[in-house]
Formats: structure tokens, C-alpha cells, sequence
């Protein structure tokens, strides 16, 4: 059998298609933040679409965050950090007060500002985090922090392990951001 044109651009086109599966994307995790979803037994839910890619961690004085992704595209950029109950006896002991604690830290302290603070459900809270407790703030955020205007704030919390957070910054609310919301994930089936 010849091969003709057609044959040899399918195979290149296929090829392409493969090598984002391939682990040949442009998101590099830090070895930090590596070992950080290992030890707190969370899973990194990578966002396939927007052409995220890996983010060099900004050191500032609010919060020295592991590891963060961005798209130009969607305008959107996504920081993780993870805080072990082992390490913190607030989040072991209240995991809304440590929530708080976060959110206050990183919001402006502009009077005018508003923080809005949104339950999640029970059962959006095991089927979809696999988590014992779980909270989103909306807020906008100290300057140093970042320079986006808002900030969407994910905490999810496992009894024993500790706190996982998604900081989604943002200028202009997205559809892109409402998909982007299940970015971690404690491992394990969630319970009945």
C-alpha cells in the first residue's frame, strides 16, 4: 500500500492532537507544590482549555504561593496553596475561621470594598471536592497581592489533612471562570 498525501497528514495531525495527552503540555508543576497535592492527597484539576500555562510564583508579603497558571486568552490567573492541619492548628481546629482569617488577609482595606462569602453544598462539597467542609469569597484583592481587580477565592477543607485554596484572579466575571472552579480535589471516593 503507497501511502499518499492524505495518509501522512492525518498521522501528523493526529500526532498533534496526542501530545498535550502525552504530558508534553505547557504547565510544569513546581516540585513544591508537587509534593504539597501528594502529602494533602489532592488531585490538580488542569484546565485543558484557555491555553493555561505555568506561572513564576510572585514572592510578596500576603502569601507565597507554590504554584499558579494563566491564560491570556481567558484572563484569567489561578494561584493554589495548600495549608496542612499539621502546620496550622486554626485550620485543623476551624476551618471557616482560617477561611476568614485568609480572605482578610488578602482583601483590600479599602472601606468601601465588599467581601462576599458563598456556602457550597453538601452535596456539591463531597461529589465534587471530595471535602468535609468548603467556601468561596469574592473580594478585591490587596494591590501587592495581585493587580487583578477580584479575586475568587476557593477553601476546601479534609478533617486530618487541612486546607486547600484556589485564588482565580479576574477583571471582568466569565463564563471561563465558572469552569474553572473545580481546580483541586481530595482523593478517594466522597462518602454516602
Amino acid at each position: 500500500m503507497k501511502w499518499r498525501k492524505s495518509h501522512w497528514l492525518f498521522c501528523l495531525g493526529s500526532w498533534y492532537c496526542l501530545l498535550p495527552i502525552l504530558g508534553w503540555g505547557q504547565v510544569k508543576m513546581t516540585t513544591t507544590f508537587q509534593s504539597q497535592l501528594e502529602e494533602a492527597k489532592l488531585d490538580f484539576v488542569y484546565p485543558l482549555e484557555g491555553k493555561y500555562k505555568s506561572a513564576t510564583p510572585i514572592k510578596n508579603a500576603y502569601l507565597n504561593y507554590p504554584f499558579a497558571i494563566r491564560s491570556k486568552r481567558e484572563k484569567i490567573e489561578i494561584r493554589y496553596f495548600i495549608a496542612p492541619s499539621i502546620t496550622n492548628e486554626l485550620v485543623s481546629v476551624a476551618p471557616h475561621a482560617a477561611s476568614m482569617q485568609m480572605v482578610l488577609h488578602l482583601a483590600t482595606n479599602d472601606e468601601t470594598a465588599m467581601i462576599s462569602n458563598l456556602p457550597i453544598s453538601p452535596n456539591r462539597l463531597k461529589e465534587d471536592f471530595n471535602a468535609d467542609w468548603g467556601k468561596v469569597a469574592i473580594f478585591k484583592p490587596k494591590l501587592s497581592f495581585s493587580s487583578r481587580t477580584y479575586c475568587k477565592m476557593l477553601a476546601i477543607y479534609k478533617e486530618g489533612i487541612g486546607m486547600a485554596y484556589a485564588f482565580f484572579l479576574f477583571d471582568k466575571n466569565s463564563l471561563e471562570l465558572d469552569n474553572r472552579f473545580l481546580a483541586l480535589r481530595f482523593q478517594g471516593e466522597p462518602m454516602e
